[in-house]
């Protein structure tokens, strides 16, 4: 049985905390320039009276030169695949294999091309559908396609202090719960790991890997409703 301590956590100076918020946004900016890109994380949890364990692959086609932003996000719980979510350019869908039906909302346009807020749409979507692991991975690929020149950059606890690491940055929160989040940076964004404890005899991880340039074999960025799935209203969805 694993024995999780919650960390005592130290402060850093805001000159610390202002190095470390630049090389998070430089390390996010460089990772937004790459076409393929793919993200996965691994998960344990015991936040429900049980240990759970996750895997998210979340993959990306950033070939804006083609007039395509494509986005494919599939979740594993317990070694079962549970969702599969694909955004095709024009249209996300979201797939649960748990109640075998799908809905779909548009970002992009049909005439080709993307909607001008099509960053707003895609994220703004993508985070009202997920939650825990899955949400932390798209947070961070939210990040990485969000950010604006110049406006830094937020971490997944918005009241951590963050100190800079010579392998990346460290954030530690004591809100809304004690966590601690390492980026590590080589010189892009490589790798995440989060730990925190939301409760007494609660814990959870997420193990964040970044993969430049690459894709998964499977990942298609395409939706064919399986036989017998029923369409569902976006609205209506609660199967989450």
């Amino acid at each position: 049985m694993r024995a999780y301590l919650a960390p005592l956590f130290l402060f850093a100076s805001p000159a610390f905390a202002q190095s470390a918020n630049t090389a998070m946004s430089n390390a996010l900016a460089g990772l937004a320039l790459n076409s393929r890109l793919t993200l996965q994380t691994v998960a344990e949890e015991n936040t429900k009276g049980r240990p759970a364990e996750s895997f998210v692959s979340i993959a990306v086609d950033n070939r804006l030169s083609e007039g395509a932003f494509r986005v494919e996000v599939n979740v594993h719980e317990d070694g079962k695949h549970v969702r599969r979510i694909v955004g095709d350019g024009t249209w996300l869908w979201d797939y649960s294999t748990k109640s075998n039906s799908y809905s779909s909302v548009a970002y992009g346009s049909a005439e080709g091309g993307l909607d001008p807020k099509w960053r707003q749409k895609l994220f703004s979507r993508l985070q009202l559908l997920l939650e825990g692991p899955s949400l932390f991975t798209t947070r961070i690929v939210a990040d990485t396609f969000l950010a604006q020149p110049g406006s830094g950059w937020t971490p997944w606890f918005p009241t951590s202090v963050l100190s800079l690491e010579p392998d990346g940055v460290l954030a530690r929160a004591q809100s809304p719960y004690p966590a601690s989040t390492r980026y590590s940076i080589e010189p892009v964004l490589a790798k995440v790991v989060h730990r925190g404890w939301p409760a007494p005899g609660t814990y959870e991880q997420f193990v964040t890997t970044v993969f430049t340039g690459q894709l998964p074999p499977d990942a298609n960025f395409a939706f064919v409703p399986p036989k017998g799935a029923r369409v569902v209203a976006a609205s209506q969805r609660q199967d989450r």
